[in-house]
């Protein structure tokens, strides 16, 4: 059943593919694009200046290339507290060192998987911790803009 499912949505993808043509450009159009490039004034393009994006949107994107760029990170010190956390709690339920849930970094095996509900535990905890990284530099770049206003009047 798994197979001829897979087969049917492969077939499926195939005939949606060749059914659409590929996009169409007006000869007209296909002209004025390529006329344009090819103009006696070209010009290499200006770098954005700094009044032309309002404050609040440079911070936002900011905070967006460092929420995504902290998230690995994030989710590898969040897979390390779980795996502690998780060792800590079923070698107290045991009464002794439980050898199955030893972190990799104790255990002479691979140790437990996560289960699904871990693994969303998980995810939401890095995200968490890329948020928070992401808000922590938007405090302390508005400290630092603050200070140096402050030191240029």
């Amino acid at each position: 059943m798994k197979r001829e499912g897979r087969f049917a949505i492969f077939v499926a993808w195939v005939l949606l593919i060749l059914a659409f043509p590929r996009p169409f450009v007006p000869p007209a159009l296909a002209v004025a694009v390529a006329g344009s490039s090819l103009s006696d004034d070209d010009s290499p393009p200006l770098p954005y200046e700094r009044e032309e994006f309002p404050d609040w949107a440079r911070d936002l994107r900011r905070g967006e290339i460092v929420a995504i760029g902290s998230f690995p990170l994030a989710v590898i010190l969040s897979g390390i507290g779980l795996q502690l956390g998780r060792f800590a709690v079923k070698s107290l339920e045991e009464g002794q060192f439980s050898q199955e849930y030893a972190p990799f970094f104790f255990s002479t095996r691979t140790g437990s998987q996560y289960n699904q509900e871990e693994r969303v535990g998980l995810l939401i905890s890095a995200g968490i911790i890329s948020v928070g990284v992401a808000v922590a530099d938007y405090i302390l770049g508005r400290r630092e803009r603050k200070a140096a206003a402050a030191r240029r009047e």
